[in-house]
């Protein structure tokens, strides 16, 4: 889950909203606009697990991979400099 809670929570009215006004959680990230019901996936969409798998989040950051993502962390510049003396 988005460790950042207020991205988590936009993310959250978003799919409350949906489900609100049409029943179901609509993903955030793979929909219409506006919105078609008929052909816009639900949440977490079908790509949700590839996406997770391949980058450590989906593509609305609803779900993540802690683990994944920390391993892709890459040093900033200065940890990558030794002192000459």
């Amino acid at each position: 889950m988005q460790p950042d809670g207020r991205i988590r929570e936009r993310l959250a009215r978003g799919l409350a909203g949906h489900i609100e006004q049409y029943g179901q959680p609509f993903c955030p990230c793979k929909r219409h606009y506006p919105l078609d019901i008929r052909l816009d996936p639900v949440c977490p969409c079908p790509e949700a697990a590839s996406e997770i798998a391949r980058d450590g989040r989906c593509e609305c950051g609803m779900f993540i991979d802690a683990a994944a993502i920390a391993a892709k962390v890459r040093p900033g510049l200065l940890a990558t400099i030794t002192c000459p003396g």
